[in-house]
């Protein structure tokens, strides 16, 4: 663990968060908490646009990072662990938890449940460690990845695909989590991209509100 002098930290643990890209942070954070209690409460729907919303966020903040000057005391160093504590409870935790809000406790939704959050953990884990290679690109599926390919299929419960759905929920989760943790290597996302994105991660709130307001 690092050692930093008292003379070198910011004056209270709060001072990081003054800043508006950690501020975005901390919104998906707070989104993604809330994405977990309605995958609790059986909300599927719900979850599934808090989550999608928490990674909107991180998308933006990384462009609000690396554009702003003059960022608050101690901003910078916090900044990359902040978001990727978000990441993990957003696109590990919150579709960890839908799927047993899907599937109920058993033994296999016990083992994919933990599956899931064993890889957000080491990918997060390596990710901090190791970052980006020189042409900046990262191992394995970014986390970030995660809940966008979910909530295309997240549409298609309950009236498309029913009792089967949760089982298939599952199985796709486990498969974008062993993708997160694979040795390929993944280009890193773009400032010129992110306007698409937007437009794309918007589109799926859109979609998954209106089943969510169908149903």
């Amino acid at each position: 663990m690092k050692t930093t002098s008292e003379a070198d930290r910011p004056r209270s643990i709060l001072s990081p968060f003054k800043d508006a890209a950690n501020s975005l942070t901390l919104g998906g954070t707070a989104s993604s908490a809330l994405a977990i209690v309605a995958a609790v409460a059986g909300d599927i729907h719900l979850s599934m646009i808090l989550a999608l919303f928490a990674v909107t966020l991180d998308w933006i903040d990384g462009v609000v990072a690396r554009r702003s000057h003059n960022r608050a005391s101690g901003a910078g160093e916090v900044g990359p662990f902040l978001d990727c504590s978000t990441d993990f409870l957003s696109n590990s935790l919150a579709p960890a938890t839908i799927v047993l809000s899907l599937n109920g406790i058993g033994a296999w939704q016990a083992i994919a449940f933990t599956v899931i959050v064993l890889c957000g953990v080491i990918r997060m884990s390596y990710h901090n460690a190791f970052g980006f290679t020189a042409d900046g690109r990262v191992q394995g599926l970014p986390l970030a990845h995660n809940i966008p390919l979910l909530a295309v299929l997240t549409p298609l419960y309950p009236t498309i695909i029913g009792n089967e759905f949760g089982a298939v929920f599952a199985l796709v989760t486990v498969a974008l989590s062993i993708l997160n943790v694979s040795s390929f290597y993944f280009p890193a996302s773009r400032d010129d991209i992110v306007l698409h994105v937007m437009i794309a991660f918007l589109l799926l709130i859109g979609v998954n509100l209106l089943v969510a307001l169908l149903g």
